[in-house]
Order: structure tokens, then C-alpha cells, then sequence
């Protein structure tokens, strides 16, 4: 991302690095005055952060992002909600990774026939279970995010589904 705006070391008056449990502390203590994490949201260690201190999450609206999402298949434009995070009352414009469920070539069919069909039968139900679900299409999830070849068993549900 940093490269996609032509930034780079001396573009900032000092950079620091922690391990990622420290991220937190150091922010909310003022040692740090940004964070930059890839996470997928809802992220434990952002909302633990988000309870002990004030933080913004920032919008991330450019070409450059366009740019970096139309070389780089596997982002995705994302929109985390407002409320995720304690104090985050604004939805903000992000992009992130594009998940896929992988499983082994030799998983038969029929499991993955099942696997698939349950979840999308039941993909309602899971959006209230957990916000990493709340928006996914079913329309977009047949046709987009495919980082190796579909699995039969999954295809045979695409098909029957008019996918």
C-alpha cells in the first residue's frame, strides 16, 4: 500500500516496529500515532484497543487502492460498519483480502456438494452469527474470489443453483 501512494521511509519523521500485541498499547500510551494492520474484521486486538482508548479508523479512498485492487485479484473493496468498534460510529471504506474456503482435490463431491449447499442455505442465520458474514452476496461468492479451480462438488451446487 505504501508503494501504491509512492511512499517510503523517508517520507515519515520516525517509524517504529512492534509485535502486533503491542500495536495496542503503544498507541493508546501515544507512542505511535498511527497503526497499520491487515486484519479481517471484527479484529479482537482493534476492539480491545478501541476500549481503552479512543481510535479512528481511517478511509482508504484513492486510485491508488483502485489501482492496487485491479492488479491484485485477490482485494476486494470492503465497507467495515459503523459499531464494530467501541467509539467507531462511521462505516469506513477499506479493501482487504477475499476469502476462499479451499479444500483438498480429493474431498469427494458429495461432501463439498453438502458443505456448500448448507451454506448457503443457512448464509442468513450466519450473518447474525458473526459480522464478517453480514455482507456477502451469494451472486458474488459463486463468481468472484476463485484463487484455484473449483471443486466439482462445489460446481455441481453452482450449476443446480443457476450460478
Amino acid at each position: 500500500m505504501l508503494r501504491a501512494h509512492k511512499l517510503g521511509k523517508d517520507d515519515f519523521t520516525s517509524i517504529g516496529t512492534l509485535k502486533p500485541k503491542d500495536h495496542g498499547k503503544a498507541l493508546c500510551r501515544g507512542q505511535f500515532d498511527a497503526v497499520f494492520a491487515v486484519v479481517g474484521y471484527p479484529s479482537g486486538a482493534i476492539r480491545a484497543t478501541a476500549k481503552k482508548c479512543a481510535v479512528n479508523l481511517v478511509n482508504l479512498q484513492s486510485r491508488q487502492i483502485d489501482r492496487l485492487i485491479a492488479k491484485s485479484p485477490e482485494f476486494s473493496r470492503t465497507t467495515i460498519p459503523r459499531g464494530t468498534y467501541p467509539g467507531v460510529d462511521t462505516d469506513t471504506e477499506t479493501f482487504g483480502y477475499k476469502s476462499t474456503l479451499l479444500t483438498h482435490a480429493n474431498v469427494p463431491d458429495q461432501v463439498v456438494y453438502e458443505l456448500v449447499r448448507a451454506t448457503f442455505e443457512n448464509l442468513e442465520e450466519m450473518r447474525g452469527e458473526h459480522p464478517a458474514w453480514h455482507d456477502l452476496q451469494p451472486s458474488k461468492m459463486i463468481r468472484d474470489s476463485l484463487v484455484a479451480q473449483l471443486h466439482s462438488g462445489a460446481a455441481k451446487y453452482y450449476r443446480e443453483r443457476g450460478g
